[in-house]
């Protein structure tokens, strides 16, 4: 696992200079460029009892480097938020849990573009946990004091998964929409329980600008 994330985070400096070099094969030029989200994210498994959505948001920057003139593979890095909302129910509790988990990630999408304005894309993305906010709050006094706050060291710490994309082009302006599926679990370990909260879902509505 952690040598897919390392080699798979090897990919986005070697993606920059490799496919600089390849577009001399394609008529569209390569362009840098630097892209804000407004997120809706979810933990998503079967066994929770109440899942609500949480919002926040996502800046990085990315390389789009055409292949050929349809075809391109861009490389990002940046900041996003994932977290969720949901009731939970154990044996000897049961309450509600709001988290809010920041990442930096590192998607690699390859994108197809049938025209010059449309673009669709799907790659692979890893990510680390940097900084984590999480609350339980317990429905039950007799059981736990009634509120416990978490951290970064709470959570599993990698996430990894798939992403599909699709946007417009106008010039040097991209908007579009990105929904990114985790395949980890999050983990956490905390005195009120431990084991699997789901995984990753993320609803990502951008705007990028292109250099």
């Amino acid at each position: 696992m952690k040598k897919t994330i390392f080699l798979l985070g090897l990919l986005i400096p070697f993606s920059f200079s490799t496919f600089a070099q390849m577009d001399d094969d394609a008529d569209k030029e390569s362009k840098v460029g630097i892209r804000g989200s407004f997120n809706l994210t979810n933990w998503y498994e079967d066994e929770l009892d109440d899942k609500n959505l949480k919002a926040g948001f996502g800046v990085g920057i990315f390389y789009r480097g055409f292949v050929s003139d349809n075809f391109s593979i861009q490389p990002e890095i940046g900041f996003t938020q994932k977290g969720s909302t949901f009731e939970y129910d154990v044996l000897w509790a049961d309450g509600e849990v709001r988290g809010i988990l920041n990442y930096v990630e590192l998607p690699v999408l390859f994108n197809i573009h049938p025209t010059d304005f449309l673009h669709i894309g799907a790659g692979p993305y890893v990510a680390t946990l940097i900084s984590a906010k999480a609350k339980a709050v317990d429905d039950d006094g007799d059981s736990f004091e009634g509120e416990e706050s978490f951290d970064r060291d709470n959570f599993q710490t990698f996430d990894w998964g798939f992403a599909i994309d699709a946007g417009l082009d106008f010039d040097n302006v991209s908007v579009g929409a990105r929904y990114g599926l985790g395949l980890q679990n999050v983990e956490w370990d905390t005195d009120l329980a431990e084991g699997d909260l789901g995984k990753n879902s993320a609803l990502q509505i951008y705007i990028g600008f292109m250099f």
